[in-house]
């Protein structure tokens, strides 16, 4: 039986090697059918669960006691099952507060929409790590002070916005849109779209369609800023260009449809009805802040 172990022990580890996650679970299920407490494999099992998006599945195997652990995988899985007090109570009970929890928990919080917690957490990760994940983790930082600025919650930041990519130059925009200084968010909103198409353009793989479909959001927060400043015609504009690239998101369907609806309160009445369907999709409330519902 020893020899037979160890065998699986070896096709379990090949498959890990590989990548393959399908076959790792069911080379863990061989080790587990001869040793069904075996921590190796309930671990294996469980992370390639979770990589195979298999979330549920996941849940269940972390919740042998001899994972208990694995408080960011558990965490995580929970987020990902939007069982977000539950993730909660599990990340802020794991006795190693590593920083892949706390990013996790910075995220967490932006998604509970407690915005203080999430800068907090954002704004000592971007201090104490410097990684290939830092530009997303300050564009995460300045998002989070944006949304935060606009519900009261956080004060605006002092001094010059970073600029460095397009994604911080868009959330900065945020932040001025919050802060009611609408002139200045044209002009970042303007900066970041060119500095999408700059910075996308340079990777000969990507297409024309691949670049608009990045564009998206940025066009219809311009389009939110010239509705704000009274240019109707330039939003109106903008939102019509978003919605024939037919975005996936639900969210940006969603806002960019309910933006059509108040600009068009007193004519295309018929239009606006049909959009309002779309504003109030299932999913689109699954994703939506407060704040935007």
């Amino acid at each position: 039986m020893a020899e037979e172990v160890r065998a699986l022990f070896q096709d379990l580890q090949r498959h890990i090697q590989e990548g393959n996650y399908a076959r790792v679970v069911a080379a863990a299920d061989k080790v587990l059918a001869q040793l069904p407490r075996d921590v190796d494999a309930l671990r294996c099992k469980a992370v390639a669960l979770v990589h195979q998006s298999l979330f549920e599945q996941a849940l269940q195997v972390l919740q042998y006691d001899e994972l208990k652990e694995m408080y960011f995988e558990k965490g995580y899985t929970l987020f990902k099952l939007n069982r977000m007090q539950e993730a909660q109570a599990v990340l802020e009970a794991a006795p190693s507060q590593t920083p892949a929890v706390r990013e996790l928990l910075a995220q967490l919080y932006y998604r509970l929409e407690n915005f203080p917690k999430s800068v907090s957490l954002f704004s000592q990760l971007v201090k104490e790590i410097n990684d290939d994940y830092q530009a997303e983790r300050q564009a995460n930082l300045t998002a989070a002070k944006a949304l935060g600025v606009s519900v009261g919650a956080v004060p605006p930041p002092t001094g010059a916005p970073a600029k460095d990519t397009y994604e911080l130059c868009y959330n900065a925009a945020c932040i001025a849109i919050a802060s009611d200084r609408l002139e200045d968010a044209l002009t970042l909103l303007q900066e970041a779209e060119e500095l999408c198409r700059e910075t996308m353009s340079e990777d000969p793989d990507v297409t024309e369609e691949e670049i608009e479909t990045e564009l998206q959001l940025i066009k219809v927060q311009l389009g939110a800023v010239h509705q704000m400043l009274g240019q109707t015609a330039e939003a109106s504009k903008l939102y019509q260009a978003v919605l024939k690239t037919k975005p996936d998101d639900p969210v940006l369907l969603a806002v960019t449809s309910n933006n059509i609806i108040a600009l068009n309160r007193e004519h295309d009445v018929f239009d606006s009805k049909k959009k309002i369907k779309t504003a109030t999709s299932d999913q689109a409330k699954l994703k939506l802040t407060q704040a935007q519902k």
